[in-house]
């Protein structure tokens, strides 16, 4: 019994002491690991930032080639032409560019994916090295890859600065593309009614996370609109929405994650996505009873996360 005993005792010390020798080297793995990504993400300044090489630069829905090599730089447009040359030095957060200092917001994809994926072999990413230079309040993007910045331009053409360089918002605050489709709301007004030329209501018209309709707490969307699309409404303070009759389709999501509290959909309705409402919980739906509309919400109401009510 005694020579058991021993044994148990032996073999607790043992796995104490392996415990103690894993968590030693787990620590030293995280702290290399973190004085790796704080070398890397959290300097004091950007000078030791090689920009020599070629970048793309977005400005907007434009593209342009810039060249960097030493302090000096070439621009030229997608086709080739020269459009301008001079020089750039990296300061602290700042970059001057022909004399004048800017902030800038350097990123190695490169770097940071190695830190949190511990591997070299980053070869089926999509990765890239990218820079912001905030010139008096616009964001102007720098790309290693072509790639990426064709992706910021998709982007950039359904913001709001895209919209206001083309014209698009009326005096109302409205943005209507030239397919008549109602592609944001800028205004300040608590209630407003969609204008009769919009035919459609894309996607984040009215959502608070591209700066739209912070303060609008009731839409009336005019007859003339046929569609709404997937997340038109989705982030958005919007409490209330009355659908005119004439409205036809609502697509998946088109209400998701928003602050609705009461909708009235109208009869004319042949289409309604599956899962309108998204995470919105506790919306009233007002309709008529019996018609196609009131059928389809009952038949797609399996999570019980809004109320029909019948006028």
């Amino acid at each position: 019994m005694g020579s058991t005993t021993k044994r148990i005792r032996n073999a607790k010390r043992i796995l104490i002491i392996d415990i103690i020798f894993f968590l030693m080297i787990v620590f030293m793995v995280s702290f290399v690991k973190f004085k790796k990504h704080e070398a890397l993400t959290y300097k004091e300044n950007y000078k030791s930032v090689d920009l020599d090489g070629k970048w793309y630069m977005v400005d907007v829905d434009d593209v342009f080639v810039v060249d960097m090599d030493g302090g000096d730089y070439v621009k030229h447009d997608v086709d080739g032409n020269l459009v301008n040359k001079g020089t750039y030095k990296i300061g602290e957060h700042t970059i001057n560019i022909d004399g004048s200092d800017y902030p800038i917001d350097y990123t190695d994809e490169y770097l940071e994916a190695d830190y949190a994926a511990d591997t070299d072999d980053l070869e089926d990413y999509s990765l890239s090295k990218h820079f912001e230079v905030n010139i008096h309040g616009k964001i102007v993007y720098y790309f290693s890859k072509k790639e990426a910045a064709e992706d910021q331009v998709d982007y950039n053409m359904t913001t709001n600065d895209y919209y206001t360089r083309n014209g698009l918002f009326n005096s109302e605050g409205f943005a209507i593309d030239g397919d008549d489709t109602l592609v944001a709301y800028t205004g300040d007004l608590e209630s407003v009614r969609v204008p009769s030329d919009a035919t459609d209501i894309a996607a984040n018209t009215f959502s608070t996370d591209y700066d739209r309709a912070k303060k609008t707490k009731k839409v009336i969307v005019t007859a003339s609109v046929k569609t709404i699309e997937s997340y038109a409404f989705a982030f958005s303070n919007v409490e209330e929405i009355i659908l005119s009759e004439g409205i036809t389709q609502i697509h998946d999501n088109a209400f998701a994650n928003s602050k609705l509290k009461s909708i009235t959909l109208p009869d004319s309705i042949d289409y309604l996505g599956d899962d309108i409402f998204g995470k919105t919980k506790g919306v009233k739906v007002h309709c008529t009873k019996d018609s196609n509309t009131y059928r389809f919400l009952n038949e797609h109401n399996q999570k019980k996360n809004f109320e029909i009510v019948t006028d």
